[in-house]
Formats: structure tokens, sequence, C-alpha cells
């Protein structure tokens, strides 16, 4: 009897498992396919609504998966406790102001969502797999589109431009007139975003597969670096570049340092090798968009050489939020604010954003928010550094986490180096991808336990 009860208990746990999992791993893919898609047209019709509704459902499905099946407490981090305290002023920052409109509440929403995903996900690697898999098939699909929108430009203006609003429609259409390349998205920026991630997840793969596998994966390389050629986005290209060299580096251990660094080279003047080659072996046209990107890439090394503005009107932004921000120093001039004072600045009708996140911490929030959002993102950045230096350990527990905490590395490098150009703290694709990521970390951290291996940085 008491063997039959045994074998009952294992079963009812096993059974409990897997719902804990299956639901876990659901809820996460909800999370990832809602910010995957915020700027293309399945969201064009109401964002806010689509956006409310699919967090908070994946929200729904982790807690209850969490609380109820698993049974267990949430655990919170030292970077959850910081990100809490960020939140905090945030949302007094926006009332103090008196500054609660629709758009700020929606923000505010998006914050909360971020946390309270980084806060309760914290789990194997294998719950995140499956996401991962779906923003590398959703970056060659949008890679993809941009293409079909280049050699069928009549079928998609016809067929898809339709899909999105009105004023989505007249910016692709601007953005169309300049050779740049929006697909199934409403901007290039954002198109170039999901695509760096699908390139980030097959680099930071395992590459000791079987032959026929390592082609394809070389094939969707080559599909979704057209597709970044095509949004003809140079910050993209080139943080994504600095952010696979530098994940790359900072993944070998001194013995094989100067190894990868060869390695590095070796395949970087390979690219470049194929790169002028395949440019030369085809006849592209002056008005081309790859001629156009190549030309302004150019342009804009030339520029920096000679001292040029190259930054299109940013230094304007620059000036003027620096401005701002001395005249109010210490709790800033209010959340969103500084898109309602720059009307005018760089276009006749409309405001913007500072297009640098750490100027619009400053100017919006202060030296105290500031402070309050710069010390989580270095905290978890310096701990998944630590863990890339605990994954060189030979241990099998160790190895499975590799590529995901690799990925959560240079994600975070490439947040940290394009919210010197983009509108980060806004654009919630790039916002919640860089939770996503940092979720991988802190997961990491907690059913690893790195700190115990005392591994030198």
């Amino acid at each position: 009897m008491d063997m039959i009860k045994d074998i009952t208990n294992q079963k009812r746990k096993s059974f409990g498992l897997n719902i804990h999992m299956n639901l876990t791993t659901i809820g996460i893919l909800i999370f990832v396919f809602a910010f995957s898609t915020f700027k293309s047209f399945l969201f064009s019709s109401n964002i806010e609504l689509l956006s409310l509704l699919s967090l908070s459902g994946s929200l729904m499905f982790l807690l209850f998966s969490c609380i109820i099946i698993n049974k267990k407490s949430i655990i919170l981090s030292s970077a959850d406790i910081m990100w809490i305290l960020f939140l905090m002023l945030f949302i007094v920052n926006i009332a103090l102001n008196n500054i609660i409109t629709n758009s700020t509440m929606f923000d505010i929403f998006m914050y909360t969502s971020c946390i309270l995903f980084l806060i309760i996900v914290k789990v194997d690697i294998s719950y995140y797999n499956p996401s991962l898999r779906l923003i590398k098939l959703l970056g060659i699909i949008y890679a993809c589109s941009a293409i079909f929108q280049y050699l069928f430009t009549d079928i998609y203006l016809s067929n898809v431009l339709s899909l999105f609003s009105t004023w989505e429609k007249e910016n692709i259409l601007k953005l169309l007139s300049n050779n740049s390349y929006t697909g199934f998205t409403n901007q290039t920026a954002h198109l170039a975003g999901y695509i760096v991630s699908g390139i980030g997840i097959i680099i930071f793969s395992n590459w000791k597969e079987r032959l026929s596998i390592k082609v394809i994966s070389i094939a969707f390389l080559i599909v979704l670096f057209i597709g970044l050629l095509l949004t003809a986005k140079r910050a993209h290209l080139v943080f994504m570049i600095v952010a696979i060299l530098i994940t790359f580096l900072f993944s070998a251990n001194n013995k094989t340092l100067i190894k990868n660094i060869i390695k590095l080279s070796i395949s970087g003047i390979a690219v470049l090798l194929i790169a002028i080659l395949l440019y030369s072996s085809f006849e592209f046209h002056d008005d081309s968009p790859i001629t156009g990107f190549i030309n302004e890439l150019n342009a804009t090394v030339n520029g920096v050489i000679e001292g040029e503005d190259v930054t299109s009107g940013r230094s304007v932004l620059y000036d003027y939020s620096w401005r701002l921000f001395t005249e109010s120093p210490i709790v800033g001039i209010g959340w969103s604010e500084f898109i309602n004072n720059s009307q005018g600045l760089i276009n006749s009708n409309l405001g913007s954003h500072p297009h640098n996140i750490y100027l619009q911490l400053l100017t919006e929030l202060g030296i105290i928010g500031f402070l309050l959002f710069v010390f989580p993102v270095l905290y978890v950045y310096y701990k998944t550094y630590r863990l890339l230096r605990v994954l060189n350990v030979n241990n099998d527990s160790f190895k499975k986490w590799k590529f995901g905490i690799q990925f959560s590395f240079f994600s975070q490098t490439f947040f940290l180096l394009y919210g010197m150009t983009g509108n980060l703290l806004t654009d919630y694709n790039f916002l919640l991808m860089y939770f996503f990521s940092c979720s991988i970390s802190l997961s990491g951290l907690i059913i690893l336990k790195p700190d115990n291996l005392n591994i030198k940085g």
C-alpha cells in the first residue's frame, strides 16, 4: 500500500510540474509575442487595448502557475527591489507633476508589466527556449517582409499597407520614398530591432550541430542581414556588431581569449570579403537601397573624421535636453514633458523625445530618477558578465544556460549602446525585450547560484 501511495504521489507531483512548466512557458510566450508584434500591423488598430490584454494575460498565466500550481513564493532579488524603487518614483513623478493622462497611465502599465515579469519569472532556461525560438522566427519573418516590400512594392502597397492606421501609412510611405523599408512594422527602427534580436539568437546558439543545421543558420543570417540593410538603420548595424564582439570576448576565459580574438578577426575579414564580393557581383542601381545605405555609412565615417554633425539633427535635441536638465536637476521637469516642450526643434508641428535615454532620464526624472534607473541596469549587466565567466566552468548544469546568458548579455549591451541614440524608454518593444533578457540572467543567478563558486571576473 505504501508503494502504491508513493507512486500516486510521484504521479501527482509530475503532473503538477508539467502543468507548471506548460503554463509558465505559455505565459512567457504570450509576453514575448506581445512585444514582438507591438509595432506590426497586428497592433495598429488599438495598441493600448491589445497591449493591456496580452500583457495582463501573460502575467496572469505566470502568477497562476507560480503561486497556485507550483505553490512557491515569489523570490525578490536585489535587482527587483531596485526596480520597484524606480517604479515608485516613476509614479510619484507623474502624480506630483499632475500629468495623469491616458498616455502616462499607459506608460505606468507598461513599466509595471516589465517589472512584474522580472519579479515573477525565475525559472530554468528550458522554459525560455520556446520563446527564444519565437523571437528568431519572427525576426526572420520581419526580414522577409522587408525583402518582400522591396521586390514586390506594388503588391505591398495594395495589400499590406491597408492594414496600418492612417498616420502609420503616411510614415511608411515617407520612409519608402527614401529607400527605407518597414516590412510588416510601422517604422524602420522597430523592424531593425526585431531583426537584430533574431541575429543575436542565431549567433549565440549551438554551432556544433550537424552540417545541415549550420547551413540553414547561415542562410537565415544572410536573410536577416539583407533585411537589416533594407531598413537603412546605421545605429542598429553598428551597435549590433559592437554588442556581438563584446559578448564573444567576455564569454571567453583567459585561456581562450586570444583564440577568440583571432577567430573574430578571421570571421570579420571573411564576412567583409564576402560582402565586397557579393556587392561587386551584383549590379546595384545608384538609387537602390543597398547602394544608398552603403553610401550613407561611408558619408557617416567621413563626417566623423571631419568633425561634422552626423546625428541627423539629434544634437539639437541633446543640447535642449541638457539645458532643461540644468533648470531642474534633482527631480526633472516631469515624465514625457520633453516631447511636449520640443515642438519646432526638428519638426515644425511635432515634438520629439531626446533620442537618448540617459539625457531623457536626467531631463524628465532628474538625478534621482536617473540613478534609480541606472543602478539596476548596471547591476544586472555586471551580474550577467559574472555569469558569462562562470559558464566557462566545465559543468553540465551550466552548459545548457550558456547560449541564453550570451543572448541576454548581447541584448543588454545593445540596449545600453542604442540607448545613446534611440527612444528606448518609450519604444516598448525594445524595453520589454530588455526586461525579458534580464529575466534570463536573474533566473540563472538564482538557479545556478554562481557566487558559491567564487569565479574571478
